[in-house]
């Protein structure tokens, strides 16, 4: 494998971080980020890390890229943080697609996190505050977090306090279908935030559809509302299901 560098006097590998061994670290490899493969390294010397997970140790790049050749592989970049870098034979395409392969993965497994939001003024009127209200309402019935903004104008801010009688206003108005989960804290850019979120069992439907009770004819009721509407026509009913097809009457001969 290491023919070409046969002789070379390689330095004793040595771990990046104290007490922790280069192959137990995890090498920081993203699709996100650019890596360098074979001629695209220039750094020189390189920390080698065989394809097998060996450590090679350190060695010129010209022999790391040699060393790749002859087992037919690719030589990836896998730390350039570390002084000197840390290079590793591997074959680059399959190593892309099993990355590629765990990204996707944890895209789909990731859960959305959507939070909605109401404003409110400290010194609405209640025909606004009833608009908004519902509009929360709306939201957490659906399942979603809300937060809830006060937006103070510059002269709002002497009295904070009205600002504060709204939010406890919409927290007991909500009170059947939300809890607080954040309370209002500090006014940040002259808002004044809190976050609602649903109770247990609100926004998810716990009725299952409803099936067809049969009638005592063995028919379900939308079947015999179908037969009724064939007779009123003048068609003839359908056979149950399960039922024989009946025989066509045999023709009477004339003498």
């Amino acid at each position: 494998m290491l023919s070409g560098i046969a002789g070379l006097a390689l330095s004793p590998a040595r771990p990046a971080e104290p007490g922790v061994p280069l192959r137990a670290r995890r090498l920081p490899i993203s699709l996100q980020t650019r890596t360098r493969v074979n001629h695209q390294i220039r750094l020189s010397p390189v920390r080698l890390i065989g394809h097998d997970g060996t450590q090679i140790g350190v060695v010129s790049i010209e022999d790391a890229r040699e060393a790749a050749r002859e087992v037919g592989l690719d030589l990836v970049e896998v730390d350039p943080n570390a002084r000197p870098i840390v290079c590793k034979i591997m074959d680059w395409g399959k190593a892309k697609y099993e990355l590629a392969k765990k990204e996707k993965l944890a895209k789909r497994h990731e859960k959305t996190l959507e939070i909605k939001q109401v404003k409110f003024r400290p010194g609405i009127d209640d025909h606004d505050f009833d608009t908004k209200l519902s509009h929360a309402r709306r939201f957490l019935e659906e399942g979603k977090r809300t937060k809830v903004t006060i937006m103070f104008r510059r002269r709002d801010l002497r009295r904070p306090e009205n600002g504060i009688r709204v939010l406890d206003r919409v927290a007991e108005e909500l009170g059947d279908v939300a809890k607080v989960e954040t309370r209002p804290g500090k006014i940040e850019n002259r808002d004044l935030t809190m976050v609602l979120v649903p109770l247990a069992g609100v926004g998810h439907s716990t009725k299952k559809p409803a099936h067809a009770k049969p009638d005592g004819d063995g028919q379900s009721r939308p079947e015999a509302a179908k037969d009724q509407a064939r007779s009123e026509k003048g068609e003839p009913a359908a056979a149950p299901a399960g039922a024989a097809a009946a025989e066509p009457p045999e023709p009477v001969s004339r003498q």
